[in-house]
C-alpha cells in the first residue's frame, strides 16, 4: 500500500502556544494542510474556540502553576470492516486516507485482519496502516487461528490501536463470551509529556444484548481499576440509551452527548441510521468538537472524531 511521508511524525510530548486566548494544535494544522490536498475526502476542520484553564476541576494554590500540557490532541474510531468497503472492493490505501485526513494522533480500529485470509490478501493490516501513517502500533487478537500451512504466521483479527505518540505497553484481554464472537479489550499506556493516558479499543456483541452487558460490565471493572487518565474508543453495537451501556456512564462520559455535531450516525456507511461508535472519556479531559467522517466507500461504517483536551497540568513553584 501507499506510503504517506507526510504523516504527523511520531512524538511522546509537546506544548502547544496560546495564541489571542485560542489554543493551536501545530500537529493538527499540519495534519490538516496535508489533507486538504485530498479534495475527494470529506475533512475534519477544528474549530477554534477559547480555552479558560480555570474551566477545569484542578484546584490551583498559592504555590501553583498551570502548566499546559497537550491542550489539544486527536482521537478517531474507525470500523474499518477488514478494509472492504460497501462495493466489496478490498482497499487498504482508502482507509489510509480517510485516516490521514482526520489529523488524529490516537485511533482504534476495529475488524481488523492480520494474516487472516484470502479476503483481505493476507496481509497485516495493523501493520501496514501504522507504517503508511508513520504511527505507533499496537493490536489485540480477538480470533486467533491457526495458520492454514505449516510454519506460516498465525491468522488473527481483531482491534488496533494507532498513535503519533509513545506506546509504553498494551495488553489485550478476552471479555465475557456465551456463544457469540469472541471479543476482547485492547489497552495501550501512552506517554503523553510526563502523564500517561490509558487508552481502551474494543468492539463488543452486536446479536445478544445480554452478552454485551457481561461485557461492559467487564470493561468497567477494569477501567475503574486504572487509576489513569482514561479514553475508551470503540464500536459498541448498541445505541445510547441501550441499557447495557449505563455502567460505563457511572466514571465516563459520552463525547458525543459533550460536543457532537451533527445527527452522530456511523452505521450503515450509505445510509447512516444508528450512532454506534464512540469516544467516553475520564474525567480529567475535556471536548471540543466531535463529529463523524462521512465516507461512504473505504468501510461500512463511519470514523467518528474527536477533538479533546486534557486538564493543565499543576506544579509546585519555587
Amino acid at each position: 500500500m501507499r506510503r504517506h511521508p507526510r504523516r504527523i511524525p511520531t512524538r511522546s510530548h509537546s506544548a502547544y502556544p496560546i495564541v489571542e486566548g485560542v489554543i493551536r494544535n501545530p500537529w493538527l494544522v499540519a495534519a490538516l494542510a496535508v489533507t486538504a490536498c485530498q479534495p475527494d475526502l470529506p475533512k475534519y476542520e477544528s474549530v477554534d474556540q477559547s480555552v479558560d484553564a480555570n474551566s477545569f476541576d484542578d484546584s490551583i494554590g498559592e504555590s501553583g502553576t498551570v502548566i499546559p500540557v497537550e491542550e489539544s490532541f486527536v482521537v478517531a474510531t474507525y470500523n474499518i470492516h477488514h478494509a472492504v468497503g460497501p462495493d466489496g472492493r478490498l482497499d487498504l490505501d482508502r482507509i489510509a486516507d480517510v485516516l490521514l485526513s482526520t489529523g488524529a494522533e490516537i485511533v482504534g480500529l476495529q475488524e481488523v485482519d492480520v494474516i487472516f485470509g484470502s479476503r483481505s490478501e493476507f496481509e497485516d493490516q495493523a501493520s501496514a496502516l501504522a507504517t503508511s501513517l508513520n504511527m505507533n502500533h499496537a493490536f489485540g487478537a480477538n480470533l486467533d487461528l491457526e495458520p492454514l500451512e505449516a510454519g506460516a504466521p498465525r491468522r488473527q483479527y481483531g482491534t488496533a490501536i494507532l498513535t503519533s505518540w509513545t506506546i509504553e505497553e498494551s495488553s489485550n484481554t478476552m471479555l465475557p463470551n456465551i456463544g457469540g464472537e469472541p471479543r476482547g479489550l485492547l489497552e495501550a499506556k501512552l506517554l503523553v509529556g510526563e502523564r500517561t493516558l490509558r487508552v481502551f479499543n474494543t468492539h463488543l456483541e452486536n446479536g445478544n444484548a445480554e452478552e454485551r452487558k457481561l461485557q461492559v460490565d467487564a470493561i468497567a471493572e477494569r477501567l475503574v481499576s486504572t487509576g489513569e487518565t482514561l479514553l475508551l474508543l470503540g464500536d459498541l453495537n448498541a445505541t445510547p440509551e441501550a441499557s447495557e451501556l449505563v455502567p460505563l456512564q457511572a466514571f465516563l462520559e459520552d463525547a458525543w452527548e459533550l460536543g457532537g455535531v451533527g445527527p452522530g450516525y456511523t452505521h450503515p456507511a450509505g445510509d447512516p441510521r444508528h450512532r454506534l461508535d464512540y469516544v467516553w472519556i475520564g474525567d480529567d479531559i475535556r471536548v471540543r468538537r466531535v463529529s463523524t467522517i462521512d465516507d461512504e466507500t473505504a468501510s461500512d461504517h463511519f470514523p467518528l472524531v474527536a477533538e479533546l483536551m486534557l486538564a493543565p497540568s499543576i506544579v509546585t513553584g519555587p
